[in-house]
Order: C-alpha cells, then structure tokens, then sequence
C-alpha cells in the first residue's frame, strides 16, 4: 500500500554517544524504538560522528559508515581512503636528491648581489594560492638561502633543515591532508611561507627523471 519512509531505519539499540546530542538528547528521552527510528529519518541531515565530534562531520570527509557511527574519515574505511589518496599523489625523490638538484638550479642564476646569485618568487598557498606577493632569495652556496621580507629590512636565514621538514609533508600539503598550520606549529617551521614558495617554484625539481 503506502511506502513507510521509516521502514528501512536503524533500529539497532539507542546510543547516545553515536547521536546528535544537541538535537536527539537534550534530556529528552525517545519513548521507543520505532518513534527513534522516525525521528532520524526526518532529520538525516543533523547526524553526528562520535570520533571527531562534528555535526554531519564536514563535506570533506564524505559518507557515513552508518547512521551512529563513525564517517568514513574517521572510521574503519579510512585506512583505505587514505591508501587511495596517496596512490594518487606522485612519488617525490629524496629529499637530498631535490635539494641538490636545487642548488644547480640557484647556482646558475645571474648575481643579484656580489656573491649572490638569486631569483624572484611569488608567495603561494595550497588553500589560496597566488598570494600576489613576491620575495627575492639569494643564495651564496652551501645549503642557506637569504629571503627578505615586506615587513621589516632583514633577510631571512632559511636552512636546509627546515626545508626539509616541509618537504617530508609536502605531499600531504599539496593534497590538503596536512595545512599551514601543521607546518608551523607541529613541525616548528618559523620560515613556513617562504619554504612552501620555494617548494612550489621548485617543485618540478621533486619528480624522477626515470
């Protein structure tokens, strides 16, 4: 006869850790089974992830393992999202390969400076991208480049230890896995934003030539 909209419906046991506990809970208890099963189906849209604590867990984290429980970037699918993304991203080539490939690249550029040989990058983000700022790097040789700044009238020691923290990550940044703030705060990079410029400008430098 008529299609029942709740006919389908989890009916598995009440959790309340599983649920919107804004919209489900707030001290009112659910008389039955039935009345829960009907509640949820009108309200699909307001379901909570119990492991990262957000309503509808963000677009980014696509789909849901079930209705109480986990989304698919929080729950037992993640594993193998995650092994799908990265099968997405190219391979990198050691860093140290990079990096020397880099300094050829800087070793070549005309004198911008007696001693110094630099170029001209643009600021870029992964989440905004062009910055429409520029910034000049020297570089004298060894593994330092001098960066200035819009700021103030000093250069910027950025070291080779520091660029190679970010180039670890680079591929989750790039994949928006991992953001700026990971960058700075977790790995301790102070030089972040030119290091991330450097990269992208560089960053046909990070493919096997193979």
């Amino acid at each position: 006869m008529y299609s029942i909209a709740w006919a389908n419906a989890d009916l598995s046991p009440f959790d309340r850790s599983n649920t919107d506990k804004a919209k489900i809970e707030a001290d009112h208890p659910v008389p039955c089974r039935l009345c829960e099963a009907a509640y949820r189906v009108l309200t699909l849209t307001m379901r909570f992830c119990a492991t990262c604590e957000q309503g509808y867990c963000q677009p980014s984290h696509g789909g849901w393992v079930g209705r109480r429980g986990s989304c698919i970037q929080c729950g037992p699918q993640q594993a193998r999202a995650i092994e799908r993304e990265q099968d997405d991203v190219a391979p990198l080539v050691p860093f140290d390969v990079f990096w020397s490939r880099v300094k050829t690249e800087l070793s070549r550029l005309p004198e911008f400076n007696p001693g110094y040989r630099g170029l001209t990058m643009k600021k870029w983000t992964q989440d905004k991208g062009d910055l429409g700022e520029t910034f000049d790097a020297l570089y004298k040789g060894g593994d330092t480049l001098l960066c200035d700044t819009a700021s103030t009238d000093e250069l910027r020691y950025i070291s080779v230890a520091e660029v190679r923290k970010v180039y670890d990550v680079w591929a989750k940044y790039r994949a928006g896995r991992v953001r700026r703030g990971y960058i700075v705060h977790d790995l301790g990079v102070q030089n972040s934003t030119w290091i991330i410029a450097l990269l992208k400008h560089f960053e046909h430098l990070m493919e096997d030539a193979g």
